[in-house]
């Protein structure tokens, strides 16, 4: 497995040919935004990357953190999420999707109230070799409040959905929201995970060809911190994985869960190339 360290806040393109995905939306934003998502309309969402950073014009800027959100709705549209508790923050967002048809695909979606440091429920799988794959998640802290983070995680393992948003205390409230996919086996060349402990950000190998995210935990080393970034983004031959707050030396755990469609998996829907990053840093896909 090849590894490149990144420095923190940049996405950067390792010059592997990109695959594209059905839906990609970015931009910048405050608070919560609702962005055309229409590509996706024709299938079933499931997620290839997602990446935030808090944006400040002229340095590095972190916040506590109150919500973060990335949601596609069957109308289209996408909601996303990147907070603390005053909602006036300019962030970046940056989302993408592969989409597949209901036929081999069959949707879920979980909700809970009154976690504290984090929250373990039982799925029920529709058959034997039927993957989990993320759709969309919203984790926030309850009552408006905003705290530093240690972990953030959402995954399914032997079905059981664990979720996590704590700081280094674990006894914060916390709310969530999972939409989720249960894949039909035939859809996938083959499923894995990857992982590691770095600082800021990190790239690393992945087999060729078209992934979806199946789960996602960010852990940092020691204590906890505000945040500036936090993403873990597909394309192509590479997966790049962001944690950590404006100064990008804080040493983190990390693993995510991904799998790699097959060429022939169906696509319903017309194909949208990945977008650039703009306002510093380099693109993920050109």
């Amino acid at each position: 497995m090849k590894v490149t360290t990144i420095t923190a806040g940049l996405l950067l393109a390792l010059g592997a040919a990109s695959v594209s995905s059905a839906a990609t939306v970015e931009g910048f934003a405050k608070g919560r935004v609702v962005r055309d998502y229409g590509d996706l309309a024709a299938g079933v969402p499931v997620m290839s990357s997602f990446y935030f950073r808090f944006h400040k014009s002229g340095g590095a800027v972190d916040h506590h953190i109150n919500a973060i959100s990335v949601r596609p709705a069957p109308d289209g549209n996408i909601a996303l999420m990147y907070q603390d508790k005053n909602r006036d923050d300019e962030y970046f967002y940056k989302a993408s999707h592969d989409s597949l048809p209901s036929s081999i695909v069959i949707r879920g979606s979980i909700a809970d109230v009154g976690c504290t440091g984090k929250c373990e429920r039982t799925l029920s799988p529709p058959g034997s070799g039927y993957l989990f794959v993320l759709t969309g998640f919203q984790l926030n802290f309850t009552g408006g409040r905003d705290h530093h983070v240690d972990e953030i995680a959402v995954y399914e393992k032997d079905g059981v959905l664990t979720v996590k948003l704590n700081d280094k205390n674990n006894d914060d409230v916390f709310a969530y929201f999972v939409d989720y996919a249960w894949v039909n086996p035939t859809a996938f060349l083959n499923s894995s995970s990857s992982q590691g402990t770095n600082s800021g950000g990190v790239a690393v190998s992945l087999p060729s060809g078209r992934h979806v995210i199946r789960g996602f935990h960010f852990n940092y080393a020691s204590k906890d911190h505000h945040l500036r970034e936090i993403g873990a983004l597909t394309s192509g031959n590479r997966l790049e994985v962001y944690y950590g707050d404006k100064n990008g030396d804080d040493r983190f755990g990390w693993k995510i869960l991904w799998a790699t469609l097959k060429p022939s998996a169906p696509r319903p829907g017309p194909l949208a190339p990945l977008l650039t990053f703009p306002k510093g840093g380099l693109s993920l896909a050109r």
